[in-house]
């Protein structure tokens, strides 16, 4: 199953967003020059407050890199520290051909460069970071129609319908994926196999555990908040408190 995800930043939201900040910090430039009785240059300030239009095209490559897949915490974190880098690199860049071009003196990429990365890197640093952090927490909006999954067994590759799975535990850093006949190593984490499952099957009970409800037999307290779930074939898997809520509601 390939899921799909409903990207929560629009494009119009994302150039609404971006001017606005950009204008704000022209008229705070301005304010800034009539405190301190010096001259105010609208060319020179729209050139510097360029850095915030570059976030429309960052904020956008991010969503088609991130939003469609699964990510690990290590791909959001490097997705961060390129975006940062790329967008200051850009900027210096940009700086320098638009100065070049429309002005009588060329800003250097290296000055600019250092002038970015000493007053400007808070911003893409929270900025793009929100944005990672919306796509890690996102859920799933719809599904392309798959049933099974391909685990290697061995030197082969076992096609496993996802009807056939009773439970998937985690064994770092990989996950054991359990059916009725046998057990089998899969290199995924139960996050990125969560967000492929069907969640009116399969639900998340620990931390380390995640079930399929068609093979769920009871569950009784443990009068600790944490409950003991007993599967058909009698194996018993331990319910978090932290999952309890969401899994009551759907069995």
């Amino acid at each position: 199953m390939v899921t799909k995800y409903k990207f929560p930043i629009s494009l119009g939201l994302c150039i609404i967003i971006c001017t606005g900040l950009g204008v704000l910090s022209v008229f705070q430039d301005y304010l800034q020059a009539v405190r301190n009785n010096g001259s105010f240059y609208i060319s020179e300030s729209l050139l510097f407050n360029s850095f915030w239009l570059l976030f429309i095209p960052g904020i956008l490559a991010l969503k088609k890199l991130y939003a469609s897949r699964v990510t690990s915490r290590f791909k959001l974190i490097i997705g961060l520290i390129l975006s940062i880098i790329t967008h200051l690199l850009l900027y210096a860049v940009l700086i320098h051909f638009l100065s070049l071009l429309f002005l009588t003196y060329a800003y250097s990429i290296h000055h600019t460069l250092k002038y970015g990365v000493s007053t400007l890197l808070i911003s893409p640093f929270v900025i793009y970071g929100v944005v990672l952090l919306i796509i890690a927490k996102q859920k799933p909006s719809g599904e392309v129609s798959s049933d099974s999954i391909r685990i290697k067994a061995g030197s082969e590759f076992k096609k496993i319908s996802f009807r056939e799975i009773r439970y998937f535990q985690s064994e770092s850093p990989y996950i054991r994926v359990h059916t009725e006949l046998k057990s089998y190593l899969h290199n995924a984490t139960l996050k990125e196999m969560e967000l492929q499952l069907d969640p009116k099957a399969f639900i998340r009970i620990h931390k380390s555990a995640i079930i399929n409800l068609n093979y769920m037999d009871s569950y009784v307290s443990r009068n600790n908040g944490d409950y003991d779930i007993k599967m058909t074939n009698g194996d018993v898997l331990r319910l978090s408190r932290n999952y309890a809520a969401d899994f009551k509601q759907s069995v």
